[in-house]
């Protein structure tokens, strides 16, 4: 019993490793724009009834593939290995955040010229 715990202990601090370091070829701009379509499919399908829920998002996914020129698969793929490293995948995501603000903005702005029109 005590090796197992022991084994576990282990297993789960081997996991935890922050020093690994993505095995993906693209460059971190491709990265933050695959995130930046990944948060805009995933407010689109939040916006569907449950059960049309899986259908639309398989579809938006297979559309991130083809935009990024990759598989789905392609995508999980890249998904695991920038969250190996966490430091990483946090500056990924921030920054992917901070240009969906900035598109957000422009959009509103750019609403706001047309109605006053």
């Amino acid at each position: 019993m005590s090796r197992f715990f022991l084994f576990t202990i282990l297993l789960i601090f081997g996991a935890c490793d922050q020093n690994k370091q993505a095995e993906v070829s693209m460059d971190d701009e491709e990265l933050v724009e695959m995130l930046e379509d990944l948060h805009i499919a995933r407010s689109i399908v939040a916006k569907y009834r449950l059960f049309e829920r899986d259908s639309i998002s398989e579809l938006l996914r297979v559309q991130i593939a083809k935009r990024h020129n990759m598989s789905v698969e392609g995508i999980d793929y890249v998904m695991e290995q920038i969250q190996m490293s966490p430091a990483k995948y946090l500056s990924l995501e921030k920054k992917a955040v901070e240009n969906l603000k900035v598109m957000k903005d422009s959009l509103k702005l750019n609403q706001n010229i047309v109605t006053e029109k």
